[in-house]
């Protein structure tokens, strides 16, 4: 709500309470540029209110720019770890399966030389014990 204020009236009361109509409407026209100062506050007021409105829209849209780009980047470094992680891991199991596979075949070797042992020691047992 805007109130105006009326320069002619005050200059006439002002001539009516005595005061020369030249001095009347100097008072009056310095007295519009206080008061309409203070008259146009609630239209500053909503500008200002505006003004703040659009930057805190602003700003809301900049933080969430910011934070999808963040996000993106969190992204790619957790599948970039992911992938890191994965690859460490098959590479430690083919390591192990290659050492098991190693192991399982040095077991097989042993197991020939035990039994060719066992095949000789009973064929010289054979041998002692039935001439």
């Amino acid at each position: 709500m805007t109130a105006k204020f009326d320069t002619l009236d005050y200059a006439q009361q002002l001539e009516a309470a005595g005061v020369p109509p030249d001095q009347a409407k100097v008072h009056a026209k310095a007295l519009l540029g206080v008061v309409g100062n203070c008259l146009d506050l609630p239209a500053s007021v909503n500008s200002f209110k505006r003004e703040i409105k659009n930057e805190l829209d602003n700003f809301e849209s900049r933080i969430t720019h910011e934070f999808n780009d963040f996000k993106i980047h969190i992204t790619h470094e957790l599948d970039d770890f992911k992938l890191a992680i994965t690859y460490q891991i098959a590479e430690s199991t083919a390591r192990q399966e290659l050492r098991i596979a190693k192991v399982e075949y040095e077991l097989k070797v042993h197991r020939w030389i035990l039994g060719t042992l066992v095949a000789f020691q009973i064929a010289i047992l054979t041998k002692l014990y039935f001439p």
